[in-house]
């Protein structure tokens, strides 16, 4: 007998595909932030504690301008994330709700996680200056406000997951057995490694910024393109060596994107083979769905390897010449890519795997209103 509930009568006030996309699009604008917000609080607390280590301001710096940035990307992370959710309850009623009710204590832990991670990290960014004769002090305050932006990302994997697993609900008891179901880990470690990914674009916009600034200042330049923004990297260097490289100095740009490139380089490479792991986990006949077997999934799949293929192209050609502005309008792009692609694939999967507990007419489980 199916656990999924097929007594209750359902509509959905709208057409099905119209909520589809909007779910697509919806889930974009919020991963987005959620991936700079993860990456930017663990980036501030390694940068500084490298930093710190040897001593050198530059990287102190950058970890400061880091976690402002995250400051503001966190929020527009959770507003953003509330459409989404939403749609999800709509689209997927009856598979969504039975693994909150199942996990109901975890699954309502995520609302006083994030109140402490936001707390936790304002106390990491406002005691900066003050803690800074204090490093260890400081660093443990920014590692606590760090752990809770990397629960919740499971909380949210765990349940997503064992949405898709109606034959496991009833043999569920708690979310540690949960963890370690089936596809849980790969798809963290997954997402943690796009998260990594994004995080080299902060630096990168940072750097960009200051060039920006930097040329308006020199040149009397009211508006640059990214292009055109290359012309203040001396100048901060310059400024950045005056101030031995502190807390007050200009950041060097070409440095900071240099470190930006690395970070998103590297986890490029940590995510195809993660990727891979996560494809070759998943059953042989959802798999097979994105392997040739249905046009427009192969498709969507093929996208995503391809602007991940272009992204490590990006930041191949610039290992040499660093340009901020035109790094960061590339790799942007083409990360921007494979977010919309593997979105629309994450969709496909979900309703492949669910489609034997409904009917193949109504892959999301619902029943179109009038």
């Amino acid at each position: 007998m199916s656990p999924v509930p097929h007594d209750l009568p359902i509509s959905i006030p709208g057409s099905i595909p119209f909520f589809t996309v909007l779910l697509v699009v919806g889930f974009v604008l919020h991963i987005v932030f959620v991936l700079l917000t993860v990456s930017g609080a663990v980036m501030s607390v390694v940068t500084e504690a490298v930093g710190h280590a040897k001593k050198d301001g530059r990287y102190l710096e950058l970890a400061q301008r880091v976690l402002t940035a995250t400051s503001v990307n966190k929020s527009l992370a959770v507003v953003l994330g509330v459409a989404p959710l939403l749609l999800v309850g709509v689209l997927y009623t009856r598979f969504f709700y039975p693994p909150t009710v199942i996990l109901g204590g975890t699954w309502l832990s995520v609302i006083w996680l994030l109140i402490l991670g936001f707390l936790l990290l304002y106390a990491y960014k406002f005691s900066w200056e003050r803690l800074q004769a204090r490093p260890g002090v400081h660093l443990l305050l920014g590692v606590l406000g760090t752990i809770p932006f990397l629960v919740v990302p499971m909380i949210f994997v765990v349940v997503m997951g064992l949405m898709r697993r109606p034959d496991l609900w009833m043999q569920t008891h708690s979310f540690v057995q949960a963890m370690f179901y089936p596809t849980v880990w790969p798809r963290y470690l997954h997402f943690m490694a796009a998260t990594a990914v994004f995080g080299g674009l902060l630096p990168i916009w940072i750097a960009w910024r200051q060039e920006r600034k930097a040329s308006r200042e020199k040149g009397g330049v009211t508006r640059t393109s990214p292009e055109a923004s290359v012309a203040g990297s001396e100048t901060a260097a310059a400024a950045e060596a005056q101030t031995g490289g502190g807390l007050e100095g200009a950041l060097d740009s070409r440095w900071a994107t240099g470190y930006g490139l690395r970070w998103t380089g590297v986890a490029l490479l940590i995510e195809v083979v993660l990727g891979l792991v996560v494809l070759f986990t998943m059953p042989g006949s959802v798999r097979g769905h994105f392997l040739g077997g249905s046009a427009f999934s192969t498709l969507g799949f093929a996208v995503g390897a391809a602007a991940v293929a272009a992204a490590l192209g990006v930041v191949y050609a610039a290992r040499r010449h660093p340009r901020p502005g035109r790094v960061l309008r590339n790799l942007g792009i083409a990360l921007f890519v494979v977010v919309l692609a593997m979105a629309t694939v994450r969709l496909q999967i979900r309703d492949v795997e669910i489609s034997p507990y409904t009917a193949a007419s109504q892959p999301s489980g619902q029943t179109a209103g009038p």
